[in-house]
C-alpha cells in the first residue's frame, strides 16, 4: 500500500525501516525487546519531553515579559498562535509557564538585540521536539503492531514514521540555516 501511494519500491521501504530500527535499537517482531532497547526508548522519549518543557518555559517567559512591555520586540500574537496551533495550549497559562518565567526572560534577554531571531529559533526547536515525540510514539506503536502481526496497521504506521522523519529533517535543515 505504501509503495503504491509513494512510488517508493517496497524493498527500499523495508530497508529504511530496518535501518531505523538498527539506528534506534528498536527490536523487530522476531525478537523480544531487550531491557537496553526499552530503556533507551523510554530515555529518548523522556528527554524529548524534558527539552520540550524547557523550551515552552523559555518561550512562555519571553512572551509574558514582552506582553508586559509597551513596545514588544517580537510579534507576541504570532508566537502565541504558533504555539497554540502546535500544542493546543495557552502558553501564558500558569500550568505551563510559571509567573517568574517572565522575570527570568527579562534578565536573560533584556539587552539582546536579536530577540526576534531567538524566538524564531526556539519555535523551531519546539517544533522539532514535538515532531520527535510523535515520531517516537509512532515507532513504539509500529513495534507493538509487529509483535501481533497486524500488517495493515504496520504499513500505516510505517508511512506515518516516514512522514514524521521527513518533517523532522526539514525542521533540522531550517534550524541549520540560522
Amino acid at each position: 500500500v505504501i509503495q503504491e501511494e509513494s512510488d517508493i519500491p517496497e524493498q527500499s521501504l523495508q530497508e529504511e525501516l530496518k535501518k531505523e530500527r538498527n539506528s534506534q535499537d528498536i527490536p523487530s517482531a522476531n525478537r523480544e525487546p531487550t531491557p537496553a532497547s526499552q530503556q533507551k526508548e523510554a530515555v529518548d522519549h523522556a528527554d524529548s519531553i524534558s527539552r520540550k518543557k524547557k523550551i515552552i518555559a523559555k518561550l512562555g517567559g519571553i512572551i509574558r515579559w514582552q506582553e508586559e512591555k509597551n513596545e514588544s520586540a517580537i510579534d507576541v500574537a504570532s508566537a502565541k498562535d504558533q504555539i497554540e496551533d502546535l500544542l493546543d495550549i495557552d502558553i501564558t497559562d500558569d500550568a505551563y509557564v510559571p509567573q517568574e518565567a517572565a522575570l527570568k526572560a527579562e534578565v536573560a534577554y533584556e539587552n539582546t538585540d536579536n530577540l526576534k531571531d531567538h524566538v524564531k529559533e526556539l519555535l523551531i526547536h519546539l517544533k522539532i521536539e514535538h515532531i520527535r515525540s510523535r515520531y517516537l510514539e509512532a515507532m513504539q506503536a509500529l513495534q507493538e503492531r509487529e509483535k501481533i502481526g497486524d500488517k495493515e496497521k504496520q504499513d500505516e504506521l510505517l508511512k506515518r514514521c516516514q512522514q514524521l522523519s521527513r518533517k523532522l529533517e526539514e525542521k533540522k535543515e531550517l534550524l541549520q540555516s540560522y
